[in-house]
């Protein structure tokens, strides 16, 4: 079979896992923390000017979150292992023991730091809410604006659960097709063939919703391309149509923008932020590239980092301006460094006391409701699926 060859061929690191994925969530994350840090340590900082600007003209931020929705497409779809109902309680204790130990952690730190300690209002109520991980579904603020990708994330998951439950989450057809769906619905709004035609009916977000959502399913044929399996006509052209869009196509046309030779009303800091996040994905996984010890440390602390980087940077402000004035005017890359290295202490900490136990303990109670229900699979399934759970 063509993805035991590539199973073969030295990606994988410890724990069975993939090496140049732990690296490009490095990358995703470095690119997150760089676009916040620039923005909330500008008003303590002297120079940086050009940090600042290669930052945001090149949209790092949409860059970082673009790459992170492309890895989860990638992993969550190809985690779904053995038949609907055992399959389905295994991925509801994994990604809930996985994501939300750390999660609920860093809610009562981002209310404190970013909103009471600003002197921002942030009801108990609005704070009980954001320990849903979705609270804008129930009318409330995010307690830090980061986690509007983790409601992307969920929406994420139940599709794909949903999927693998209809026995369709290897359907080649099925995914370029809801790929294809997704992505027109936010193609027509750029106006440039289908003349913005659905923008009286839908909001801003769910466009970008829609756009979001089709990176992943992007990343979930990437995953079948990937491992060596031919890919069906329709799902072919589809792939790489989208490919090609944003990995050619749409940054040629933000350099148009930038060049002053504009065409038409499409956001040229957009273009250049997806195009560059799915290029650094495609690029990566197309040379399977290892980034290095210190970079695969990063990407694995990066959810941690994700949660935890605002408050430490809200943090930094708020000493220079209250307690440590010595602070105030150092250069804009000397606090960036600064905050970095106390944003990784915080995320090693989170990722080896609070997330690492929890996988364990999402584990345990997986396999004991499944023996408990008599599902418990057979030994060698189990172990299949405990290294596609390490990888995700």
């Amino acid at each position: 079979m063509a993805s035991s060859a590539r199973e073969r061929s030295g990606t994988r690191g410890r724990g069975g896992r993939l090496d140049f994925i732990d690296g490009l969530r490095a990358v995703a994350i470095l690119t997150v923390f760089l676009t916040h840090a620039t923005e909330q340590l500008a008003e303590i900082s002297s120079h940086g000017v050009i940090v600042s600007r290669v930052v945001y003209d090149l949209n790092f931020g949409r860059l970082g979150v673009v790459t992170f929705f492309a890895i989860s497409g990638f992993l969550i779809p190809s985690s779904l292992r053995g038949d609907p109902l055992s399959g389905g309680i295994r991925f509801l204790f994994s990604r809930t023991f996985r994501l939300f130990p750390a999660f609920l952690l860093s809610v009562v730190p981002s209310v404190v730091t970013l909103h009471w300690m600003s002197g921002k209002p942030f009801e108990i109520h609005d704070l009980l809410l954001n320990l849903t991980m979705v609270p804008r579904w129930f009318g409330a603020p995010w307690a830090n604006n980061g986690y509007w990708t983790l409601e992307v994330e969920v929406l994420f998951y139940a599709i794909t659960l949903f999927l693998f439950l209809g026995g369709a989450i290897r359907n080649q057809f099925v995914l370029a097709c809801v790929l294809g769906g997704l992505f027109l619905v936010f193609y027509s709004s750029q106006g440039l063939i289908l003349g913005g035609a659905l923008n009286p009916a839908l909001t801003a977000d769910t466009f970008f919703l829609c756009l979001n959502l089709s990176c992943m399913f992007w990343g979930a044929l990437c995953r079948i391309w990937w491992e060596g399996e031919r890919l069906e006509p329709i799902p072919l052209v589809l792939f790489w149509l989208f490919t090609a869009y944003w990995l050619a196509w749409a940054p040629l046309f933000a350099a148009w923008h930038w060049w002053g030779l504009g065409l038409h009303d499409s956001d040229p800091r957009l273009l250049s932020g997806y195009g560059l996040g799915l290029g650094v994905f495609f690029v990566i996984l197309a040379t399977r590239l290892s980034l290095g010890r210190v970079m695969a440390w990063i990407g694995r602390v990066s959810y941690a980092l994700y949660l935890f980087h605002s408050p430490v940077l809200f943090l930094e402000v708020w000493l220079a301006k209250g307690y440590l004035p010595f602070l105030q005017g150092q250069w804009l890359e000397v606090h960036i460094l600064v905050t970095l290295a106390a944003g990784l202490l915080v995320s090693e900490a989170v990722h080896r006391w609070v997330e690492r136990p929890g996988i364990r303990l999402g584990r345990v109670l997986s396999e004991g409701t499944l023996r408990g229900l008599g599902l418990f699979p057979p030994r060698a399934e189990t172990a299949v699926v405990t290294r596609a759970t390490t990888r995700a």
